[in-house]
């Protein structure tokens, strides 16, 4: 694990970590291999080690293509050998793993995107804690779009795929679910759906999705509903992502000046009222 995440990472280290003899046995241990199941011991560090090996290949995309089908094949049965993983740690490990795996390649992501159960373990908020539903929002957030500049956004039609399939796997329209999310009294789930809801902007097509959506325009400007530090900032970066999209171009002039003034002004910008002192 100590080899897959330390920097630099140089190119010879990362190909002989996608080595047959060293993805074989993890497979092995994760649950990967036809007939097989994962150790009862190692299964889980090798699901985790085998995560970190996926973010390598999010800066070097031939890294997962040179295994081919059978690496594909091999982490989608280990991902399968722990979709019904109970406990709040043990969903928040698998979380990463989809993520991670998601994240590799768009073949990888069409993999998790076509198996329900790997897709609703992933996206499913119905019976998470506060954290655990920002974490899947964030690990959604991530895929669409890569923190670390070596790494790729997947295209347009991908990320559409994601968004939508966020909604199927909770029975509700995309949209509507990260908008009641985003008014959640609970800062996590909200900065969670902040978070969401910038890194799908970021492409013309979300920014106008969110803002065809009835509300979200006057949620995005309203600076009530959000009093830390943090959340302003989040939401601030939802505007600031919308008006550098290609969406912007198409919006009326009227919202265009209004999202300007709004990013004018600042994530902490605070309108004071007027109060007229009424004297006999």
């Amino acid at each position: 694990e100590i080899m897959a995440t330390t920097e630099p990472m140089h190119s010879s280290r990362a190909r002989w970590l996608f080595s047959p003899p060293i993805l074989h046995p993890l497979l092995q241990m994760a649950g990967g291999q036809e007939g097989e199941y994962p150790d009862p011991i190692l299964g889980g560090p090798a699901l985790r080690l085998l995560s970190k090996l996926c973010h390598l290949s999010q800066t070097d995309s031939t890294l997962f293509s040179s295994g081919g089908a059978e690496l594909l094949d091999g982490f989608h049965r280990a991902l399968l050998s722990f979709a019904g993983s109970n406990g709040e740690l043990d969903r928040l490990a698998l979380i990463d793993a989809i993520s991670s795996f998601a994240a590799a390649s768009s073949e990888a992501l069409d993999v998790v995107l076509k198996d329900a159960q790997i897709r609703d373990s992933w996206m499913s908020l119905s019976v998470a804690q506060p954290k655990l539903k920002a974490a899947i929002l964030h690990s959604i957030s991530m895929v669409m779009q890569p923190r670390n500049n070596r790494s790729h956004a997947p295209p347009n039609a991908d990320r559409m795929r994601l968004f939508s399939c966020l909604g199927q796997a909770n029975d509700k329209d995309a949209s509507e679910l990260l908008l009641s999310l985003a008014k959640s009294p609970l800062v996590e789930t909200r900065l969670g759906a902040y978070d969401l809801m910038a890194a799908f902007s970021r492409s013309g097509t979300g920014a106008q999705v969110l803002l065809s959506h009835g509300g979200f325009y006057e949620f995005l400007i309203s600076r009530d509903g959000e009093d830390t530090k943090l959340g302003k900032e989040e939401k601030f970066a939802i505007v600031e992502a919308i008006m550098q999209s290609p969406a912007r171009g198409l919006l009326a002039d009227n919202i265009v000046a209004s999202l300007e003034r709004f990013i004018a002004q600042g994530p902490y910008f605070v309108q004071t009222q007027r109060w007229d002192v009424m004297t006999e």
